[in-house]
């Protein structure tokens, strides 16, 4: 019986200067390697995780609150600090009245002018 042992090469780059002059440095709390790169010197983790909510699921999320739900309640069921709900919520509605009052002012715009 014969065995093909394959090795497999893999080069990492720095995610901040791309450097491949990296070098192991621990681990993390939940386990992953930490590396440190010596021309920037500083420390990343291998397929690092995004840090924010998926933009589909905060959007799932503020349809929930539209549906009077309370933000204890988004908070128990859909694993997601209060605060960050809040803070979701306050940038939708300012952005929703921003889109509002420049549709205002182009309504406006069209009956002074006549043209539309």
């Amino acid at each position: 019986m014969t065995y093909d042992f394959t090795m497999i090469d893999v080069t990492l780059t720095c995610y901040h200067c791309n450097s491949e002059n990296l070098v192991r440095n621990g681990l993390t709390r939940n386990g992953k390697q930490r590396y440190k790169c010596y021309d920037c010197e500083r420390t990343s983790r291998d397929l690092p995780q995004p840090n924010s909510y998926a933009a589909d699921e905060q959007e799932r999320i503020r349809r929930a609150s539209e549906e009077r739900r309370s933000l204890r309640g988004l908070e128990r069921v859909f694993g997601v600090s209060r605060k960050t709900v809040a803070v979701w919520l306050k940038k939708s509605r300012r952005t929703a009245g921003v889109e509002r009052n420049v549709a205002q002012a182009h309504v406006h715009d069209e009956t002074r002018t006549g043209v539309g």
